[in-house]
């Protein structure tokens, strides 16, 4: 369980390193960002990758829980 433990904070931090490249003027201009056939505005790419981070990483909580892992990493820090 370790092992999944470490994979997931490593995941979580190449997921905020990204986050942090998107600059306030990539959300707000106009531009258009393409990924295969679907083409939206970076606000819109933002929240998609957001939605889907939530997505898996709540699958994989809840197969965690089921293992009886008791902590689990967080994206957020509340604090």
């Amino acid at each position: 369980m370790e092992e999944i433990h470490k994979v997931v904070r490593q995941f979580t931090e190449k997921s905020k390193a990204n986050y942090a490249k998107i600059t306030d003027e990539d959300l707000e201009i106009e531009r258009v960002f393409a990924l295969s056939n679907f083409k939206a505005k970076g606000k819109t790419f933002l929240t998609m990758m957001y939605d889907h981070e939530i997505h898996h990483k709540g699958q994989l909580f809840v197969y965690a829980r089921m293992a009886g892992v008791k902590v689990l990493p967080f994206f957020r820090d509340f604090k």
